[in-house]
C-alpha cells in the first residue's frame, strides 16, 4: 500500500511586521507608543512525498470491510417497499372510512 506524507525539505527566513501596542504605567501615563517592528521566522519548507507503507503501518490500519450483498438483496427491498406502500394505501383508506361515517 502506499501513503502520502510531507516531509520537511528545508526552511526559509521569513520577514513579517508586527504592531506593537502601547504600554501604560500603573497611573496610566503612556510609557511607549504603539509602533510596528519587523520580526523574522524560520518557515518550514515542506514536499509531498508519495511511499510504500512499512508492514508495521499496515498493521496498524482499521480497514473497514463491507458486507457482501445477498443475492436477494433487492428483492427483499422490493417486498419491504410493496409492504410499506400496502401499509400507507390502508391508512389513507382507513381515514376515507372514518372521515364519511363521522367515526365509530
Amino acid at each position: 500500500m502506499k501513503i502520502n506524507e510531507l516531509i520537511q525539505t528545508g526552511t526559509r527566513t521569513e520577514e513579517y511586521t508586527a504592531i506593537v501596542p502601547s504600554t501604560y504605567d500603573n497611573n496610566g501615563n503612556i510609557l511607549t507608543e504603539t509602533h510596528s517592528e519587523t520580526q523574522t521566522r524560520e518557515v518550514p519548507i515542506m514536499t509531498a512525498v508519495t511511499r510504500d507503507m512499512t508492514d508495521e503501518e499496515i498493521g496498524t490500519l482499521h480497514i473497514v470491510e463491507t458486507p457482501a450483498e445477498s443475492p436477494n438483496a433487492l428483492t427483499e427491498m422490493a417486498t419491504a417497499l410493496s409492504i410499506a406502500t400496502s401499509l400507507a394505501q390502508m391508512r389513507d383508506a382507513a381515514k376515507l372510512f372514518l372521515n364519511s361515517t363521522g367515526g365509530i
